[in-house]
């Protein structure tokens, strides 16, 4: 996994093809001069290796394929998952639509889809 708070963190994606879509994510929060990323929130691409794991480290209680999103889209073969625990939290999850992705996540985050 890799998270986005700030736009050095851009660097973990220097020759990445989803570069660009995490920075048109991330901008709107970086841009705000009192963005705070703990009480705002930020971005996060996730791997493979996090699919079947409880998503801890983003202070969520559940594996993927439990969260319950507000709405999610696709966008450059990704699925861009929103979750919002708070009127000021937004944690917009990346996950890659691959081959890796399991049937119950990929069905979970395609319930979620936006119409």
């Amino acid at each position: 996994m890799k998270t986005f708070k700030k736009f050095t963190d851009l660097e973990q994606l220097r020759d990445h093809p989803l570069h660009d879509t995490v920075k048109e994510i991330i901008s709107p929060y970086i841009d705000d001069p009192d963005y705070r990323p703990q009480d705002d929130g930020y971005v996060a691409l996730l791997g493979s290796s996090d699919i079947d794991r409880v998503l801890s480290d983003l202070d969520m209680p559940w594996h993927l394929s439990d969260v319950p999103f507000e709405a999610v889209t696709m966008i450059d073969a990704c699925f861009h998952c929103l979750y919002i625990p708070s009127n000021q939290f937004a944690l917009s999850i990346l996950v890659p639509n691959e081959e890796w992705l399991p049937i119950d996540v990929r069905q979970h985050l395609e319930a979620h889809l936006d119409p």
